[in-house]
């Protein structure tokens, strides 16, 4: 008897990204799994998006919805809410997957009785030039015990818009926190799944190949983003209690401010460096910050 594979929906929120989203959507196409449908959300993109994808838009596998610009966590929810499939891929409008992604992944899912399943993956430059491969993973998170993976996530983010993920357990925790408005959501999805006791698995092929563009790192520092992070961790005052939770708050929050910097400094741009030193030098945990990051030796990929 043969097996029926599972459907997967590739969720790719998009927004003003006409330059690179066709190239994603073919390594969607392209994938040699077979059971999968393609949801396209288009956040109310302003180019020539809907003119790219126009030929596409017929093709039975391909979901193409336009919706007015509400950021990338409700493009996604929209995606996940009429999503057919019982896992759930997400791939970025700038970002392409080798063409067994899928069924690799699945296979490893299906076979492995995890939740959430992450691979490793190439940066790419602008012009899809590979500039090396990464590890999605530092060493704590592949340790089999939950509770290991929830200590080493509260510590170190990752790259999570790699995932394949069960559907039913987005919608368990409520999928992606609008309120955060677009800064670290996916962080926020993983903390929840995990104190949540969910299952992931780490497959080290790199099958993803993610662009990082100089303009997608220059955000600057946000208001938005320390208010995102304490409402990240007040989350998990019942599982770490108030001050671990101010603590990592406090850590994450030196992180990015020290992030912002290094993308500042490899920009050159004067006027942004010192900004971010000013911030810093005023952050009372400026120096154990970058003490931690030492000790942790988390490679990061950016």
């Amino acid at each position: 008897m043969k097996t029926i594979l599972p459907k997967v929906s590739i969720i790719i929120p998009t927004y003003n990204c006409a330059q690179y989203i066709e190239l994603a959507l073919l390594s969607a196409l392209e994938q040699t799994y077979q059971n999968k449908e393609i949801i396209i959300i288009d956040d109310g993109s302003t180019d020539d998006t809907r003119a790219v994808l126009k030929k596409y838009i017929k093709n039975k596998d391909v979901n193409y919805i336009y919706q007015e610009n509400q950021g990338v966590s409700q493009a996604r929810n929209t995606g996940i809410s009429v999503a057919q499939g019982s896992y759930v891929a997400t791939l970025d409008a700038d970002d392409t997957w080798s063409n067994t992604r899928l069924e690799k992944m699945i296979a490893f899912l299906e076979g492995n009785d995890y939740d959430i399943a992450i691979s490793n993956f190439y940066i790419v430059d602008e012009y899809r030039r590979r500039i090396k491969s990464t590890a999605a993973f530092p060493e704590g998170y592949t340790h089999p015990s939950v509770e290991k993976q929830y200590s080493s996530l509260l510590k170190e983010a990752t790259a999570f818009a790699l995932m394949v993920v069960k559907k039913d357990i987005l919608i368990d925790v409520d999928c992606y926190d609008v309120s955060l408005k677009g800064e670290a959501e996916d962080y926020d999805l993983w903390l929840r799944l995990l104190s949540e006791k969910k299952k992931w698995g780490y497959y080290p092929e790199p099958l993803v190949e993610m662009m990082v563009r100089v303009g997608s790192l220059s955000k600057g520092y946000s208001k938005n983003r320390k208010a995102a992070l304490k409402k990240i961790f007040n989350k998990q005052i019942p599982i770490i209690g108030h001050l671990k939770a101010y603590m990592y708050y406090r850590y994450h929050l030196g992180g990015y401010r020290l992030d912002m910097l290094i993308v500042s400094y490899r920009e050159k741009n004067i006027a942004k460096i010192n900004k971010h030193i000013f911030i810093l030098m005023r952050s009372p945990i400026f120096s154990s910050t970058i003490l931690l990051k030492k000790l942790i030796q988390f490679r990061r990929y950016v």
